[in-house]
C-alpha cells in the first residue's frame, strides 16, 4: 500500500512540474487559433537587459553522496535509509525526504556575474543516490556571444525554452530569426554555411560558442513554434566555466 502511495505521489509531482513547463505551449496554441487577443506568454519570457541571458526550464538531477546539486554549493552529505542529508558551506545541514523541497538562490557554480535560482522536489531516495526534479532560472550578465568550435567539458545539460522576436537575436547566440518565408518556413540567419537556414516546426538547431571569456555554451534545440513575429525553441543547453 505504501509503495502505491509513493508512486502516486511521484506521478503527482511530475504532473505539476510538466504542467508548469507546458503552460507556455498551451498558450501558444490558443494564440495561434486566435483564442487569445494578446501575447499570453510574455510574462513567462520577460525581456532581460540587453547584455543579459536568462535560461529557464525544468530539470531532473541524480545526486550521489559527496556530490553537489549541479550548479549549486549544496552537497549531498549522506543517505540514511529514506533520508537525504544536504549541507551548505560552513557545515549547516538539513534532512530532506521523499517529496521535500530543495532550493537554492545564488551564483551558478560560484561564477561571478551569474544568478541561479532552483526550486525542486525530491522524487526518489535510493541507497546510492537521490533524484530531484527542479524548475530553474539562470541569469548571466555581461554576455557578448561569439561563435566558436569548443570541446565542452561533460556537464549537466539543462532543459530550456528560448524565445526570440523577428529580426532580433536569439539571446545567447549569434543567430537571428527573420520571420517566415513565402513557403511558410522559419528563416534563421547565422548558422554554418552547410545549412539552408530554413526550418519547419520540430527541426533541430545547434549552436556553440562563448557567452563571455569565462563561459562557454552549447545548445541542442528544436523549433517548437513560430509566427511572423516570434519563434520559440526548446531543448538543452550546457554551460562550461573556462579557467
Amino acid at each position: 500500500m505504501f509503495r502505491l502511495l509513493k508512486w502516486g505521489f511521484q506521478l503527482l509531482i511530475l504532473f505539476i512540474v510538466v504542467s508548469f513547463a507546458g503552460r507556455g505551449y498551451a498558450a501558444l496554441a490558443a494564440r495561434s487559433q486566435g483564442l487569445l487577443p494578446s501575447d499570453p506568454v510574455a510574462s513567462m519570457f520577460p525581456e532581460p537587459q540587453a547584455d543579459q541571458l536568462r535560461l529557464r526550464g525544468v530539470n531532473r538531477d541524480t545526486i550521489q553522496p559527496g556530490k553537489n546539486l549541479p550548479g549549486t554549493d549544496l552537497v549531498l552529505v549522506e543517505i540514511r535509509e529514506s533520508d537525504a542529508v544536504f549541507a551548505k558551506p560552513g557545515g549547516e545541514t538539513a534532512v530532506r525526504r521523499f517529496g521535500d523541497s530543495v532550493k537554492f538562490d545564488g551564483p551558478w557554480a560560484n561564477v561571478s556575474g551569474t544568478d541561479y535560482n532552483v526550486s525542486g522536489r525530491i522524487i526518489r531516495v535510493n541507497p546510492g543516490d537521490v533524484h530531484v526534479v527542479s524548475v530553474y532560472s539562470i541569469t548571466i550578465s555581461d554576455t557578448a556571444p561569439a561563435r566558436a568550435p569548443l570541446a565542452m567539458t561533460p556537464g549537466t545539460p539543462y532543459t530550456l525554452v528560448l524565445r526570440a522576436r523577428t529580426n532580433a537575436p536569439i539571446r545567447g547566440t549569434t543567430l537571428h530569426y527573420r520571420g517566415r518565408t513565402d513557403s511558410g518556413d522559419a528563416k534563421v540567419d547565422g548558422l554554418d554555411g552547410d545549412n539552408w537556414g530554413q526550418f519547419s516546426a520540430m527541426d533541430s538547431i545547434r549552436w556553440s560558442g562563448l557567452l563571455r571569456e569565462d563561459l562557454a555554451v552549447s545548445y541542442n534545440m528544436r523549433i517548437l513554434f513560430y509566427t511572423d513575429t516570434d519563434i520559440y525553441l526548446g531543448g538543452t543547453v550546457q554551460l562550461t566555466h573556462l579557467p
